[in-house]
């Protein structure tokens, strides 16, 4: 009887170690829209779990007084006034481990893999708490200031509920004539689809208002926004300098 498959080892045989990268973007995060601040920054290194920064408001547009010569009409001293902000400090870590034995009986080297993926897992991190401190000033305006700087389409119905260029322009004018603060807009990556493959009316001018802010850091000039607003019958235009 012929030896078989049965009677013999048959050795397992590996490539060499590829990885697998998360998906998940930390876009907004690197994209530079939070940047350090001095002020906290050494605040953090001075104990305590929280610290408070005192502001003082602007001066009030209380309207201005008429002057006369008349000796006997002075001039009521106004004033000023200040407010705090609190700051919650967040401590947090991570740690990972190998034994040696694992990473020589598999012929990759743990450690090393932890070690080139270390900065983006903080990146992503870094991203999340991005994003529900925004979602924190949002669901503040909404819950303390009437919600005057979110345009809510949600309950809509028809193409009124959809996403738009009227819809995003809407939402940027309810900073009025601050409109040119505005850097950049993030959005969920199947909105972004959205915008990519609509084919109505409103598509150019959501293009333009997109590229308006994405590309607000690239070239040089004014950049101009036109959207025609067939349900009312009037345009809008929104104005800013690109290099801003």
């Amino acid at each position: 009887m012929p030896t078989q498959i049965a009677d013999i080892i048959v050795p397992a045989e590996f490539t060499a170690y590829i990885v697998e990268n998360s998906l998940v973007s930390s876009a907004l995060f690197q994209s530079g829209v939070a940047v350090p601040n001095g002020i906290m920054s050494a605040q953090l290194q001075a104990g305590a779990e929280f610290f408070t920064v005192p502001f003082w408001k602007d001066l009030p547009d209380t309207e201005a007084n008429l002057s006369s010569d008349d000796p006997t009409v002075n001039s009521a001293p106004l004033k000023v006034s200040a407010l705090q902000q609190i700051v919650r400090k967040s401590f947090v870590n991570q740690s990972w481990a190998q034994m040696d034995l694992a990473s020589e009986l598999s012929g990759s080297d743990a450690l090393a893999r932890i070690q080139n993926r270390v900065l983006a897992y903080w990146e992503r991190q870094w991203e999340k708490r991005l994003i529900a401190s925004l979602l924190g000033v949002l669901y503040s305006n909404v819950a303390n200031n009437a919600a005057d700087m979110v345009i809510d389409i949600s309950g809509l119905s028809g193409a009124s509920a959809d996403f738009s260029g009227d819809a995003v322009i809407d939402a940027a004018l309810t900073l009025g004539d601050r409109l040119g603060d505005v850097k950049m807009i993030a959005m969920h990556s199947t909105i972004y689809g959205v915008y990519v493959a609509i084919s109505n009316p409103f598509s150019d001018g959501l293009k333009k208002v997109i590229s308006l802010f994405f590309n607000a850091s690239n070239g040089s000039g004014l950049r101009h926004l036109r959207s025609n607003r067939s349900r009312n019958q009037w345009s809008s235009r929104m104005w800013r300098r690109a290099d801003a």
